[in-house]
């Protein structure tokens, strides 16, 4: 997910709770407080939608590697070995 439709979509419930706390008719220092929360719960949201994202990356590369690591791990040992057997 890219950080400028993100940020339009945070603009944008900003703005809509803005004009709908105003609509019902609730004090400038109200209207700024709802303002504020819904920053916070959107930035918070995105921050969960960061750690689902990079969890099921992390999930999926340990899924299609293991053979490839447990073999490349066994090369790195062999050749350590025989680097120790000739010094």
């Amino acid at each position: 997910m890219k950080l400028a439709p993100f940020l339009a979509g945070m603009v944008a419930s900003s703005t809509l709770v803005a004009i709908v706390a105003s609509s019902a008719g609730l004090s400038l220092s109200a209207i700024i407080g709802l303002v504020v929360l819904t920053l916070v719960v959107a930035q918070l949201l995105y921050l969960g939608l960061i750690l689902m994202l990079t969890r099921a990356e992390r999930q999926r590369r340990e899924a299609e590697e293991p053979s490839e690591t447990q073999s490349s791990t066994d090369l790195a040992i062999a050749g350590s070995r025989g680097e120790a057997r000739r010094g």
